[in-house]
């Protein structure tokens, strides 16, 4: 018998994240959601593994918060059209082979479309499996943007082509698009993050929310 070790989400309303800005709610799920493929969990260089984030996410690894269904419950009793950032750490929920689990995902699409939330987040979990960047186009929704990660350009680039919405880490293209250089690879635009060059809150950009497929893909260098 497989012994599937339990995941807690924990989720606060409005928090007090300065890069997200006020009035976001923002949630973290616990460690065993990231995947083992994920580069920054291989090399130790998570931004959330240290710093006041990597103690909240601490106590929710070992049960703050709640588990999926009442936390996607939660999700749907935020404020109406609320900006809700999903996993500010951990990742996206699979089971035991590493496939996104559609059916909890679907249910926190779900709950956001019910509240017409402005959610987003970023994920790996396609490193794992292949089938899984199927379920999250099959999983589009204007109320929740999944943003695939990457550490390659050409990867990205890629990725937006076949209709993802991307985000890459590559200080090289941070730095020619932060200094106003256009940065394409093909028919794909990228765009530096504002917050990591001029301060702009992720509440005043909004650009990794936007699922419209000319949205660029979104550069940040590395934590």
């Amino acid at each position: 018998m497989i012994m599937i070790e339990s995941s807690f989400f924990h989720l606060t309303k409005e928090t007090s994240n300065k890069k997200l800005g006020s009035k976001v709610a923002a949630s973290t799920s616990s460690k065993n959601t990231c995947p083992s493929l994920c580069p920054w969990l291989i090399d130790g260089s998570c931004y959330a593994a240290k710093g006041p984030q990597s103690w909240h996410w601490a106590k929710v690894s070992k049960g703050r918060g709640s588990n999926w269904w009442n936390f996607c419950s939660d999700v749907m009793n935020l404020k109406r059209k609320q900006l809700f950032r999903l996993n500010v750490s951990g990742d996206l929920v699979t089971n035991q082979d590493g496939l996104l689990d559609e059916v909890k995902l679907s249910t926190l699409i779900r709950s956001c479309e019910i509240q017409e939330l402005r959610g987003w987040t970023y994920t790996h979990t396609h490193l794992v499996n292949s089938l899984n960047l199927d379920i999250i186009l099959n999983n589009k929704s204007k109320n929740f943007t999944i943003n695939l990660s990457t550490e390659d350009r050409y990867q990205a680039a890629e990725y937006h082509q076949q209709g993802h919405q991307v985000s890459v880490v590559d200080d090289e293209l941070f730095e020619l698009s932060s200094k106003g250089y256009e940065v394409k690879l093909g028919s794909t635009l990228f765009m530096a993050c504002p917050e990591q060059y001029k301060g702009t809150k992720c509440s005043e950009c909004k650009a990794c929310i936007n699922n419209s497929p000319s949205r660029p893909v979104v550069i940040f260098k590395k934590h």
